[in-house]
């Protein structure tokens, strides 16, 4: 599935968890200057641990050749798990290899050219080792003492591999992360706008309210008449084998979250 696209798939089901942040257009956004479109989070984010804390990065965005940052905010998560001790909780269920790692993430709309700057909470930046991958995305990499700021010209994804951790920690002979190294991983998503995004109350809009209790699954339904399913913002967790049709449509904007298998 791509990201920022209604999604007509040929699936069946979902067969794989996720957890997509899918933005709309510039008219979605909570707020939006100069072509920028940014998100300042999403109700009741606490949900058992999920998105909830501090990200160890401050993550500013504002229009090339304007001077005014906006701050979205950084979605977080850092993976502790409870296998250890016997508890199974839904929401912490990983691998040990990544126990006490972190992700970080923003998700922004742009109709033009994006500069972003990055400040790392406590500590300064590696200039040397921090990478952004795809390199070819970004240009103008300039770096102070604890922050770093480039641009992008046009919408994509990139990942920020602040002080090199990820390309440093050791890997397996199946090139499998080895070891207890915590990571905080930082991925940045600016999306373009969509010219048909679904409007909330038309006729044939199926709108979903959020449900962020993954021990009560609430499914919305899985065969609807409308055309369209519009995921409200949120957290939602639709369970296990929710089926996707073809034809239908399916939108999730950037302040809502889905888990489902």
């Amino acid at each position: 599935m791509k990201r920022h696209q209604t999604i007509q798939p040929r699936w069946a089901t979902l067969s794989a968890a996720l957890a997509l942040i899918i933005a709309g257009n510039t008219a979605n956004a909570q707020h939006t200057e100069n072509g920028i479109g940014v998100y300042y989070g999403i109700p009741d984010p606490s949900n058992h641990g999920i998105l909830s804390g501090q990200s160890p990065y401050i993550v500013e965005i504002r229009a090339k050749n304007t001077t005014t940052w906006l701050s979205p905010h950084v979605f977080y998560q850092r993976l502790n798990s409870t296998y250890a001790s016997g508890s199974h909780e839904v929401n912490q269920r990983y691998y040990e290899n990544l126990w006490s790692c972190s992700h970080s993430y923003v998700n922004f709309e742009m109709s033009q050219a994006a500069e972003i700057r990055i400040t790392k909470r406590v500590g300064n930046i590696d200039s040397q080792k921090t990478k952004i991958h795809p390199a070819n995305k970004v240009t103008a990499i300039s770096f102070g003492t604890n922050s770093m700021t480039f641009e992008m010209p046009v919408a994509c994804n990139i990942a920020v591999d602040i002080d090199g951790k990820m390309a440093d920690r050791p890997h397996n002979a199946q090139g499998n992360p080895a070891g207890l190294n915590p990571v905080d991983t930082l991925s940045i998503h600016g999306n373009p706008p969509i010219p048909d995004k679904p409007t909330l109350g038309s006729s044939d809009v199926l709108a979903v309210d959020p449900n962020p209790n993954p021990n009560v699954v609430s499914k919305p339904p899985e065969n609807f008449t409308q055309g369209t399913m519009y995921f409200k913002p949120g957290i939602h967790y639709i369970g296990n084998n929710f089926k996707i049709y073809t034809g239908k449509k399916y939108y999730i904007p950037g302040d809502a979250i889905v888990y489902g298998t």
